[in-house]
Parts: structure tokens; C-alpha cells; sequence
């Protein structure tokens, strides 16, 4: 899951690819949460506001608004580990 969807995310110009990309990704870095390494944690973070940050200003808003929902995600996830 994570491998594949890290692959469409770097590989693919396509909006819907990338869109279920993503939702790919943030459903299995936190499925998978407990098992991956704390620099793994972090990684699927930084991956996921990289990829955000890389969107063009144009970018289809459905696109924007899910790759920003899986940053979130990951990050409110690593804050919570960090808190507890």
C-alpha cells in the first residue's frame, strides 16, 4: 500500500491517480502506524507535506484539499504519540 501509493505520488501527473493516491497513503500509514519506526512516523509526515507543498497554485481543489487532509492526519497522529 504505502510503496505503491508513494510510487503513483512520484511518478504520476494525474489528478485522480494522485487523489486515491494519497487517500491510499494516509489509510496505510495509519494502519500501519504502530509497526513503523519513529523516523518512519516522521517520514510519512514530511512525504505527505512535501507533496502539499509541491502542488501547483492551480492544482484541482479535490486534490489540495486531500493531500492537506492526509498531512493533517499523519501529523495530528505524531502529535498525539508525542503527547502521550
Amino acid at each position: 500500500g504505502l510503496e505503491v501509493a508513494r510510487d503513483v505520488l512520484s511518478r504520476s501527473r494525474d489528478d485522480e491517480a494522485r487523489f486515491h493516491a494519497v487517500a491510499l497513503f494516509r489509510d496505510g500509514a495509519l494502519r500501519r502506524w504502530a509497526e513503523l519506526a519513529p523516523g518512519d512516523r516522521t517520514g510519512c509526515a514530511d512525504l505527505a507535506l512535501a507533496f502539499c507543498a509541491a502542488l501547483p497554485p492551480d492544482a484541482p481543489p479535490f486534490l489540495a484539499a486531500s493531500a492537506a487532509r492526509c498531512f493533517a492526519a499523519l501529523w495530528a497522529r505524531g502529535f498525539a504519540d508525542a503527547a502521550s
